[in-house]
């Protein structure tokens, strides 16, 4: 299996790291909505970057602590706070709506990442990201299904999440320019950690031995989650990882009616179909243009 592995090519590993980032994922937020329901959000979030914190001390360790040296501290606050409002949004959407619903719209970041490339970075937007976007959107409206059947508001707040973590994902595209990825997970981790920390104390709910356990789980399969799509970007192309990512979706279809019971219609189908068809489209064109620049 080793020998299997390094002589793959990069964007097969990066495919497997992919794949292994979407399990976790989907397994993490499974665990977050069951505690969901007895705990409050802010000491769920706390103990899922208190365990996935403690091995990535390790790992860094062993990696030398030389690599997260920073002088960009103020943009790591900035990107850790704003990744907690994303944290309690899609948290708080996790805790209300089903499973496959939130984890469909959680994952539209890339979305609204050509209105920040148009508004905040200045790039030209073309009409086929203008069109894929729409398309993107008209996806969500039809998970929303406003006028057939009585909307749940509670995905709003997967939606807002998904908004916070492409704010995020801006500010990341300035510190990859000089801060190493593990150091960038340390930072987002440490912040999180303590955002969290102070109002726990007004929430603290004692868990039971199977309680811990669902909060060790979450935080071992977030960290997972989290390494799994470092190592992915490192190794395959964006055009190739980016579409690779959103066998989140259809794995949160099975985790949902295998935890939960929920039960898929066409209407999520489809919508999650345009969704799935237009950001991997996205991500293709803006692999493209980087080659075209790049000549």
């Amino acid at each position: 299996m080793r020998k299997t592995y390094l002589n793959a090519s990069d964007n097969l590993k990066g495919i497997f790291w992919i794949l292994v980032s979407s399990i976790c994922f989907t397994m993490m937020t499974a665990y977050v909505k069951m505690l969901s329901q007895g705990f409050a959000l802010v000491e769920i979030i706390f103990f899922r970057f208190l365990f996935a914190f403690i091995p990535l001390v390790f790992m860094i360790h062993f990696r030398g602590w030389a690599r997260i040296k920073t002088n960009k501290i103020k943009i790591h606050f900035i990107r850790s706070f704003i990744g907690f409002g994303a944290a309690l949004s899609g948290f708080y959407a996790l805790s209300k709506a089903p499973l496959a619903e939130a984890m469909t719209l959680n994952q539209t970041i890339p979305l609204f990442m050509v209105f920040w490339a148009a508004f905040f970075l200045g790039e030209t937007v073309y009409w086929r990201r203008k069109l894929a976007t729409l398309v993107g959107f008209i996806g969500v409206m039809i998970i929303f299904r406003p006028g057939f059947d009585e909307p749940n508001f509670y995905l709003l707040f997967a939606l807002l999440g998904a908004f916070f973590i492409s704010i995020s994902l801006v500010l990341v595209k300035r510190l990859t320019r000089t801060e190493d990825p593990f150091g960038m997970i340390f930072y987002l981790s440490l912040f999180i950690f303590a955002f969290s920390g102070i109002p726990m104390l007004f929430f603290w709910k004692t868990p039971d031995l199977g309680e811990w356990i669902y909060l060790l789980a979450s935080g071992i399969f977030g960290f997972g989650g989290q390494v799994g799509m470092v190592l992915g970007y490192k190794y395959a192309e964006a055009s190739v990882a980016a579409p690779i990512g959103y066998i989140t979706i259809p794995f949160s279809f099975f985790a949902g009616i295998w935890f939960f019971g929920e039960t898929i219609d066409i209407w999520l189908i489809m919508g999650a179909s345009l969704i799935i068809a237009s950001m991997t489209y996205l991500a293709y064109r803006e692999e493209q243009l980087k080659r075209q620049n790049r000549q």
